[in-house]
Order: C-alpha cells, then sequence, then structure tokens
C-alpha cells in the first residue's frame, strides 16, 4: 500500500515512529486522513473549526497513537496529526523538554 504522506523527508529523529506508523497503516488499512472527500481538512487553515473537524475525524482513526508519536517525534508544525493541532502538539512538546 503506498503511503502518501508526508512528501518530504522524514527527519532523523523520527525515524522509528515513522516506521511504526507505516506499519499500522498497513496493517490496519486507509485511515480518515486519505479519504479524498476530506484529504484537505488536516492541513487546513480555515480556522479552528475546521481542525476541530479533523480533530473529531482522527478519533475513529485506528492508527490515532502511532500517527501523533510521529508528529511530535518529527516537529510537525502544520495541520492536525494524531487528533492534536499544531498548537497542542507545540504545548505537549514543551513539557516534553
Amino acid at each position: 500500500m503506498p503511503i502518501p504522506w508526508p512528501v518530504l523527508p522524514i527527519p532523523a529523529a523520527a525515524v522509528d515512529e515513522w516506521r511504526q506508523l507505516v506499519d499500522a497503516l498497513r496493517q490496519h488499512g486507509p485511515t480518515p486522513r486519505e479519504d479524498p472527500a476530506t484529504r484537505e481538512l488536516w492541513h487546513s487553515t480555515r480556522g479552528p473549526e475546521v481542525a476541530a473537524e479533523a480533530v473529531f475525524g482522527c478519533s475513529r482513526c485506528p492508527v490515532l497513537d502511532a500517527c501523533g508519536a510521529y508528529a511530535l517525534a518529527a516537529d510537525e508544525r502544520d495541520g492536525v496529526w494524531g487528533g492534536t493541532t499544531a498548537a497542542e502538539r507545540r504545548e505537549l512538546a514543551g513539557r516534553r523538554r
């Protein structure tokens, strides 16, 4: 199964988390993020209502934890990953330091 995201190189600090995410995706199949009808939700800049819709979409995703772990390790600064917004991930990363 091809993994369409992220397109950019994986940060060295996140390689293990990326592998775990890829394994989870292969095990569970397509995720809500890969649905063409809703794909733009996860990287929308249209405001908090759209982000809230994407976070809700994450709640039914079987790879939620692996996605969130990757986003934190990779310092993903945009979009919704693992049921968290960019602002929430910045706050979580700040607590981990």
